[in-house]
C-alpha cells in the first residue's frame, strides 16, 4: 500500500486546524479496494457517516451543537483509521500491491507424470475468486528450463515464486503413489545433492537439476522476492539454503501426495487471495488439510528468517 497512500502525510492533514475530509475521502475511496476486507468494511461505513453529515448539514437537521460533535468524532475516526493503516504498513509480513505470483511448473517427460495443470487451474481459481483479485498478477511459466526461470526473474520480477514439479531423490521403498519425489537411477545419485527438476536447455526431453545453492546464489540478486514456495517432495532442504537470500520458504519435509500438494496450494492462496498475511495463510491452509483429514496435512514447513 506504500506505492499508493502517503499515510503520514494524510495523518498531518487531517490534524491541520480545517482539514479537508472531502478531499482525504476522496483519495482513500480511490484507493478502498486495496485495504484487507476488514479494514475496507471500516472505511466504507465511515465514508457513509461522513456523506449523512454532509446531508445533514445541507438539510439543517442538526440541533445546536450536534454538527460540531459529530465532525469532531468523524474526524478522531479517521485519524483512528489512518493510523492503523500506518501500523500495517509497518509490518513485516505484507505483501506488495500488486503482488506478482510466478507458477514454475516442471514434468519432464523422463519422470513420473504430475498433476501440474490441475495445480496452476486451481491457483488461479482461488485468486480469481478471492475479494482482492485485483491485487494479484499470476504469470505462469510452464515446462519450464533454467533460462525461464531466469527470463522471468527479471521480465516479471514476481514477489511470490512458486514451483511445482519434482524435488529430491529417494529409493523404490521411499516412494509413494502419485508422490512428487523424483526417482533416479544409481549412476545420477552421486550428482544429486538436492534441488528442483527443470528441463534441460539444450536436451528438453531430458530434466535438468538445479540445486538449492545455484538457486539461492540466483534468487540473491532479485530483491523484490518475498517468498518462495516450493510444492515438492523433500524441499525443505532446498528451503533452507533458500532462506538466506529470501524472506519466506514453503517447502515439504517428506515425500508429498500430487493430491495433497495441489490441496495445499489452494487453500494457501485462497487465504492470501483475502488479504491474510504469508504466515497466516500457510497456517490456515494445513489447518484446511487436517479438517479434511487430508493424508499429509503435516508435511508442508514454513521457514522463516525472522
Amino acid at each position: 500500500m506504500t506505492e499508493y497512500l502517503d499515510i503520514e502525510d494524510l495523518l498531518a492533514r487531517l490534524n491541520k486546524k480545517k482539514p479537508a475530509i472531502s478531499q482525504i475521502i476522496r483519495e482513500l475511496e480511490e484507493k478502498s479496494n486495496q485495504f484487507p476486507p476488514s479494514k475496507r468494511q471500516r472505511f466504507l461505513s465511515l465514508s457513509e457517516r461522513y456523506k449523512e453529515h454532509r446531508r445533514h448539514i445541507r438539510r439543517m437537521l442538526y440541533r445546536s451543537g450536534e454538527e460540531q460533535e459529530e465532525a469532531y468524532l468523524l474526524l478522531n475516526d479517521l485519524i483512528e483509521f489512518v493510523s492503523q493503516l500506518n501500523t500495517e504498513e509497518k509490518g513485516e509480513n505484507k505483501l506488495p500491491i500488486p503482488t506478482r505470483i510466478l507458477f514454475l511448473a516442471s514434468n519432464p517427460s523422463s519422470t513420473a507424470r504430475l498433476r501440474l495443470d490441475i495445480e496452476q487451474r486451481e491457483i488461479k481459481e482461488s485468486i480469481k475468486r478471492s475479494s482482492l483479485r485485483e491485487q494479484f498478477e499470476f504469470h505462469t511459466s510452464t515446462a519450464a528450463r533454467p533460462l525461464d526461470l531466469y527470463r522471468a526473474l527479471m521480465e516479471f520480477k514476481p514477489h511470490i515464486i512458486h514451483f511445482s514439479g519434482h524435488g529430491e531423490i529417494v529409493g523404490d521403498d521411499e516412494r509413494e503413489q502419485d508422490s512428487r519425489a523424483l526417482e533416479w537411477g544409481k549412476e545420477m545419485e552421486d550428482n544429486l545433492s538436492g534441488g528442483i527438476v527443470l528441463l534441460d536447455t539444450q536436451q528438453e526431453d531430458k530434466a535438468k537439476i538445479v540445486g538449492a545453492d545455484a538457486l539461492t546464489e540466483l534468487f540473491a540478486g532479485f530483491k523484490h522476492i518475498e517468498a518462495v514456495i516450493l510444492n515438492a517432495c523433500y524441499s525443505e532442504v532446498q528451503g533452507q539454503a533458500i532462506l538466506k537470500e529470501v524472506p519466506y520458504v514453503i517447502g515439504m519435509a517428506t515425500a508429498v501426495n500430487d493430491w495433497t500438494a495441489i490441496a495445499f496450494a489452494r487453500a494457501y492462496y485462497e487465504a492470501l487471495g483475502e488479504g491474510i498475511d504469508i504466515e497466516t495463510s500457510f497456517h490456515l491452509a494445513k489447518s484446511y488439510l487436517k479438517t479434511e483429514n487430508v493424508a499429509g496435512h503435516e508435511i508442508p514447513v514454513l521457514l522463516s528468517g525472522s
